[in-house]
């Protein structure tokens, strides 16, 4: 029995073994550094305890809370969702509430680019908004003819546009601050989904380039563990003016503003056990770290697309982000090409999204050369086409001041809290 049990083991695949790729929601390494302060029992303690019982654990989650704040552009972040969808909807509370606020309570239109992520018209709904839906162009941007249709259709009942940036078709919006401006000439909101945030941190900021909210996932970004279906943190983040709209508890009257929506978490500060991970992981990458594994990222992603690109037509060429978006041809089994990587060693990646017929080869910074020559072996198969991706950043690379990594972490951020590992070269 001990050897069975054994052989099973073996046959598993896990972060400690090699890369599990998520696609657009591929997560980055969480490492041992950043995990222990979970064990320690001042972080397993009653979410409903007394605040005075919490002062340095209150810290913590402000400490967090700014930090988010300032990555993003945003004035205010609430931690409290507990999952992107949670902030999704969250975040569009918010919008509902500054309408109807300003006696605006008609708009209830909401438009979503069809390459959009796939939760936005389920927390939309969820929202009390009526969904319309933005065609795409032949290059993977928002079809900006078909946008201001809609915006001129419904432009007094329009209350947000959700887009997501990058695109879950892995392109960088070309003419993001065109969409944000029409959308906000119409009396509208934008919301940018913050689902690929893997390729923005420390080069752009939503809040500064035209969105008013957006939710974070702190299990993709910022290295909580995203496999078996959580935990997660998905914090909203918003502008000034939708502030006062954020999350709030009844029984925990510091957890948000008075004037807030309610709660969407049953806990003041959602999860708030799992946020020193977040934390530990901000604190040792500093600033120039966090730019730097969004470089990575992007750039390992341009590497397997390049490296494929002899074998497969590409279908976009624009600037894309920071992930491989590979579109599977007619004599491609799914289960087989699963297999394929399973036999091989390494876990497979993620299948029919954003469509059916596409994989999506992602790719974190903590992969080194060598396993990103094992991916890129892996999808020379028959019946795979590449979409290309090119590491281009529209915005200089912003100051994040006060950031400067803690006394121990030059070396723990680069092996511990970046790479995960030695990279071999």
């Amino acid at each position: 029995m001990l050897r069975y049990l054994r052989r099973l083991a073996d046959r598993d695949y896990a972060l400690d073994r090699g890369m599990i790729p998520l696609g657009s929601c591929t997560m980055k390494l969480n490492a041992t550094t950043e995990m222990e302060p979970i064990t320690w029992p001042s972080s397993g303690r009653c979410p409903l305890r007394p605040v005075e019982q919490a002062e340095g654990y209150l810290t913590l989650v402000r400490e967090l809370e700014e930090r988010l704040a300032e990555v993003t552009g945003y004035d205010k972040v609430s931690i409290q969702p507990n999952a992107g969808s949670q902030g999704e909807f969250a975040g569009l509370l918010a919008v509902r509430a500054f309408h109807r606020a300003n006696g605006q309570e008609q708009r209830t239109v909401c438009l979503i680019p069809s390459s959009a992520h796939g939760t936005n018209a389920a927390s939309a709904v969820m929202a009390g908004m009526k969904v319309v839906v933005v065609a795409t162009g032949e290059n993977g941007d928002v079809d900006l003819e078909d946008l201001h249709a809609k915006i001129d259709k419904h432009r007094d009942e329009l209350a947000v546009l959700m887009v997501t940036y990058p695109s879950t078709h892995g392109v960088f919006e070309e003419h993001i601050t065109d969409v944000c401006a029409a959308v906000h000439d119409a009396g509208g909101q934008v919301y940018v989904d913050g689902a690929n945030l893997n390729a923005l941190v420390g080069l752009a900021r939503p809040g500064r380039f035209g969105a008013d909210v957006s939710h974070l996932n702190l299990h993709k970004t910022f290295c909580i563990p995203h496999g078996g279906g959580g935990p997660g943190v998905g914090p909203v983040a918003v502008r000034a003016h939708l502030a006062p709209y954020l999350p709030n508890h009844p029984l925990q009257p510091t957890a948000g503003p008075a004037t807030g929506v309610g709660p969407v978490s049953a806990a003041p500060w959602g999860s708030a056990g799992i946020l020193p991970i977040s934390w530990a992981y901000v604190r040792l990458m500093g600033g120039e770290g966090l730019r730097r594994a969004t470089q990575v990222a992007v750039l390992g992603a341009n590497y397997v697309a390049k490296r494929l690109a002899p074998y497969y037509p590409v279908l976009y060429t624009v600037r894309t982000a920071g992930r491989a978006r590979v579109h599977r041809g007619p004599a491609a089994a799914d289960e087989g090409d699963r297999g394929q990587c399973g036999r091989r060693g390494q876990a497979a990646d993620r299948l029919r999204l954003p469509r059916p017929d596409h994989v999506v080869p992602g790719r974190r910074h903590a992969d080194d050369r060598a396993h990103r020559e094992r991916t890129s072996q892996l999808h020379r198969l028959p019946g795979f086409h590449i979409w290309p991706i090119n590491p281009v950043v529209y915005w200089e690379p912003y100051p994040l001041t006060g950031w400067e990594p803690s006394s121990r972490s030059k070396q723990a951020s680069r092996l511990d809290a970046f790479s995960g590992y030695p990279s071999r070269t």
